[in-house]
């Protein structure tokens, strides 16, 4: 077999491993891993959280090569009201969880949205008109 040939056997996987060895130090790669690790929701939308765990997920490690895997990561880094809507049901893909998670959180908002409305005060009617002097009483 000749040396083209066995370089074109490798596996994009074998690839990757190799240049990352070269190129990417076990330091920077053990960084991103931790970020990985680490990674919660917070204050990013479910969306913007999505992005940063797709983005990081590369950098996971052994482990987290399947959706089952990927999924319990991805729940324990929602916030827990989120959480527990999210897990009363089952989901075949990472991208249906994702997709409930964000319609629960708008859900959320949107119930945010109507209680603050409902508890502002209502103006009474010496705030609003004025008396009859022309000045308010």
């Amino acid at each position: 077999m000749t040396a083209r040939r066995r370089q074109a056997d490798k596996s994009w996987r074998d690839f990757v491993a190799e240049f990352n060895v070269n190129y990417f130090p076990q330091k920077a790669l053990d960084r991103m891993e931790a970020r990985f690790l680490e990674l919660t929701k917070g204050e990013r939308s479910v969306r913007e959280y999505d992005r940063k765990f797709n983005r990081l997920l590369v950098y996971a490690g052994r482990g987290m090569e399947d959706d089952q895997a990927q999924m319990m990561k991805f729940l324990r880094g929602l916030r827990p009201d989120l959480r527990v809507q999210c897990r009363v049901s089952q989901y075949a893909t990472k991208t249906a969880l994702v997709e409930t998670a964000v319609e629960v959180e708008e859900d959320l908002q949107r119930q945010v949205v109507a209680v603050s409305l409902a508890v502002q005060p209502k103006k009474t009617q010496h705030q609003v008109a004025p008396s009859k002097g022309g000045k308010n009483a």
